[in-house]
């Protein structure tokens, strides 16, 4: 689940959100946890697309879910922090446009070693 209810973090239907989302999902999915999608499970009971919720709402929302039963939930937080600098710049890597949506290559690190 996305908790995005900070103003300092990305939304959670802004593309790099979802993406982030997405390889966290995939990667609990490779190491043997039952990922469910949160729009599928909670589609007749919730508002779907609604970004912006706490914490506090989104353990509401697992806890009301009976079918499948939710074990655990995981909270992804996206946080963009842009830097600049001198040979940032120079190689390019620093965004062009920074009111464009950034664009990023997801590879998370597990606890316990390995990817």
């Amino acid at each position: 689940m996305a908790e995005d209810a900070n103003p300092s973090t990305l939304a959670r239907d802004q593309q790099l959100s979802q993406k982030i989302l997405a390889d966290v999902a995939n990667g609990l999915s490779a190491r043997g946890f039952l990922v469910y999608d949160e729009e599928v499970i909670t589609y007749d009971n919730y508002a779907q697309g609604r970004s912006r919720r706490s914490n506090e709402e989104l353990i509401d929302i697992a806890a009301s879910v009976t079918r499948p039963r939710i074990d655990m939930v995981v909270f992804v937080v996206v946080e963009e922090k842009l830097r600049s600098g001198k040979y940032l710049d120079k190689a390019g890597a620093w965004r062009k446009n920074p009111t464009a949506p950034p664009t990023l290559s997801i590879n998370p690190r597990w606890p316990g070693g390995g990817n």
